[in-house]
């Protein structure tokens, strides 16, 4: 078998469930989910929280092996029980000691190290140790923070049960915000994605039935780990998990390399016994970096979708042991010029410009891809049309924007608002005044003094990524500066 030496050996255990059987839903998402992909039932993950720990203490790198909601064809054999691994893996198999632990590998070398085929939801390396004290209570038992039930389900938690869709039988495991295994983790940052597998009427009990696949991701933050492809583009079976924090704002060699293993393996056995066998995989990401996918990315897997209309959900289905439609979703691109979220707001104010009808420039970065923009002057509030620009792919922008024609005599503020690759927003704000006849008379970031001690103003404060914001009157360029920020 094909193992790296840093990998922890875990033996699985097959468990027995009882389960009711609940049509599965997407009406109503989980804590934190960004998306309607996710199934779930009444309120609830569907199923039972699965006892890793019950496999040699372990709750890292474990597995527990189930049975399956109905025999499947997988890949021309007949499997009955799946092995559901902590590190984003469900591997069909015959063998109730099945070992499918493994991490931080590309599809070919998961099946490879399991000698079994596998479905690789979000393969990478889950560690519910690193559960956050902020999610759960610490248990001197287990030596760590336990997740505790957050009014929908109990995060650092995989679940799984079976269920219906529309009539079928399915099985549905689910990873429900977990974190993952780094030194530079940060423990607040989680994850939420799932696999259902959903009977089809075509198949048999002897041959086992022919199934869809559905994956399904309600948020992706923590980006800390994956599989790294060497310089060439080439994967030579090294891990990727040196981040300090995350999401990843800075752009490095190896960022740009870092993979997340998401779709189908079959492993072939070499007809001498002796021999390793072979991998292969059909993988949806192959071509795009943890960065382009995480929320936020360019290529968010939250934001785009295979096979359905369902952001966030990509199908395919195992018809007669082949794969259809199990394609991938995205061909090779230019690498992400990813900026980091910091703030850096110049405004350079020379006294006597006329403001209105002038215009203003907006600059920064670090913002989800392709989001939009807003900018609304005050005191009394007038959003300013930015003509559609937002964020581009790689989060950035650089544009101007008009003043009305008209603007009243007094203080004014300009906001300006975006959205972090979290999903919250994120806004900073420029303060000046004009005379009667609409000359500046002066400009600044913070809040004016007399507005402070009045109260009158009270506009949220950020640290939107401004590389710069500046007011420029009739072709005289105002410029001035201010320190920065981080966020």
């Amino acid at each position: 078998m094909k193992n790296s030496a840093i990998k922890l050996a875990v033996g699985a255990v097959v468990l027995s469930l009882a389960v009711s059987i609940l049509p599965a839903s997407a009406a109503t998402p989980g804590v934190g989910d960004l998306t309607d992909a996710m199934r779930y039932g009444a309120g609830a993950p569907i199923g039972t929280i699965l006892d890793f720990d019950a496999v040699d203490g372990n709750e890292d790198d474990a597995g527990v092996t189930v049975p399956a909601a109905f025999p499947m064809n997988f890949f021309g054999t007949k499997y009955e029980h799946i092995c559901i691994s902590i590190n984003g893996g469900v591997f069909p198999t015959n063998d109730p000691t099945l070992d499918c632990s493994a991490y931080d590998e590309n599809l070919e070398d998961l099946a490879m190290d399991a000698e079994s085929p596998m479905v690789a939801v979000l393969a990478l390396d889950v560690d519910l140790t690193m559960c956050d004290e902020s999610l759960g209570t610490f248990n001197v038992e287990r030596d760590r923070v336990v997740g505790t039930n957050d009014g929908f389900g109990v995060p650092c938690s995989v679940y799984y049960g079976t269920t219906t869709v529309d009539g079928a039988e399915a099985m549905v495991a689910t990873w429900y915000r977990v974190p993952n295994n780094d030194g530079g983790n940060t423990p607040s940052l989680t994850n939420t994605f799932q696999l259902l597998l959903t009977k089809k009427a075509t198949g048999s009990v002897e041959a086992g039935w022919d199934f869809a696949f559905e994956f399904n991701y309600g948020t992706l933050k923590d980006d800390e780990d994956g599989y790294a492809m060497n310089a060439e583009g080439v994967y030579d079976g090294d891990s990727c998990d040196a981040y300090e924090g995350d999401p990843v704002n800075t752009k490095t060699e190896t960022y740009d390399l870092c993979r997340w293993g998401v779709g189908v393996a079959n492993f072939i056995p070499n007809a001498d016994p002796s021999l390793e066998g072979t991998g292969v995989g059909y993988e949806f990401f192959a071509a795009a970096n943890i960065g382009q996918l995480i929320d936020g990315g360019d290529k968010a897997m939250i934001s785009n979708k295979l096979g359905t209309t369902v952001l966030g959900r990509y199908t395919c289905m195992m018809i007669s042991g082949q794969t259809q439609g199990c394609d991938p979703v995205f061909s090779a691109g230019p690498p992400l010029d990813i900026r980091p979220l910091a703030l850096d707001l110049a405004l350079d104010a020379t006294t006597g410009v006329v403001v209105p009808g002038g215009q203003v420039r907006l600059q920064g970065g670090g913002l989800i891809a392709n989001s939009p923009l807003e900018l609304v002057m005050r005191s009394t509030p007038v959003v300013i049309n930015l003509n559609g620009q937002t964020a581009d792919a790689s989060g950035n922008f650089d544009f101007r924007a008009t003043l009305p024609a008209s603007i009243s005599a007094g203080v004014h503020s300009l906001t300006l608002t975006g959205t972090k690759p979290d999903g919250t927003p994120i806004s900073d704000l420029l303060y000046f005044e004009i005379d009667a006849s609409g000359k500046l008379l002066w400009s600044q970031a913070d809040t004016p003094k007399a507005l402070a001690k009045t109260g009158a103003d009270s506009f949220a404060t950020g640290g939107l990524v401004l590389a710069a914001l500046a007011l420029i009157g009739f072709g005289v360029a105002l410029t001035a500066s201010r320190r920065t920020k981080k966020a």
